[in-house]
């Protein structure tokens, strides 16, 4: 009884070192961080060693936490990311223009965000694990959530030359727009100039080359508007 006593209360001071140590090293690695970006607000965290490139062009609202082994790279422009923001580990945030993130983003693991152009992210936005969004023109606007494994591609190869290497005939861009309080169900692809309309669910797995009304739930390859939300 005493063994298992002693084996109880090494358990407990062990978990106690270990929050302790947790929470020195966030200090630590907060203030480092703090001094290198160009804004950081206050409550704000860094969790662990992170990559970053262009730090006096982004901009850390208050409250947000930066979790170990995720990544910032702003190569022209400026990054913004809004209050009360999670960034989970092994994310990225690649900028080559602007992106505006609005309050309480969450960007769970292994996602990627990259504009390379002028983009902005709504408020209270949900992006799950192992997602990539990436554009020049994108917009998404507050309280949507994109279910994991979703990818979010503005561009295709040029294809109207039958001659030549296929990926030096450069590429066609268009707009991706995901209105509103859309649901974006997990493994979707959302192709260039698309526009998921307010409200609407798009069912796990499709492909999504044509807009989507609001207010529907679409699904399929390509989707199509099943039904309609009452």
């Amino acid at each position: 009884m005493s063994k298992l006593k002693t084996l109880h209360e090494s358990d407990g001071i062990l978990g106690v070192l270990e929050k302790i140590l947790f929470r020195l090293k966030k200090i630590f690695w907060s203030a480092y961080y703090r001094r290198r970006f160009r804004a950081f607000g206050r409550g704000s965290i860094v969790t662990g060693y992170i990559s970053l490139r262009g730090a006096k062009k982004t901009i850390i609202g208050s409250n947000v936490v930066i979790e170990e082994g995720s990544s910032f790279f702003v190569s022209d422009g400026e990054l913004v990311v809004g209050d009360s923001s999670f960034i989970g580990a092994q994310s990225q945030i690649v900028v080559e223009g602007h992106l505006t993130i609005g309050e309480r983003l969450s960007l769970l693991k292994n996602s990627q965000i990259s504009s390379l152009g002028n983009s902005r992210i709504g408020k209270e936005v949900w992006v799950a694990r192992d997602c990539w969004i990436g554009g020049k023109d994108l917009s998404i606007e507050d309280h949507v959530i994109i279910g994991p494994g979703v990818f979010l591609i503005d561009a295709d190869h040029r294809v109207d030359s039958s001659t030549g290497q296929i990926s030096m005939h450069g590429e066609i861009h268009g707009p991706i727009r995901i209105e509103s309080n859309a649901w974006i169900g997990a493994r979707t692809v959302i192709l260039k100039k698309v526009t998921i309309g307010s409200g609407a669910i798009v069912g796990a797995g499709s492909v999504v080359t044509k807009d989507v009304p609001p207010h529907v739930v679409a699904v399929g390859v390509p989707a199509k508007a099943i039904k309609k939300l009452g």
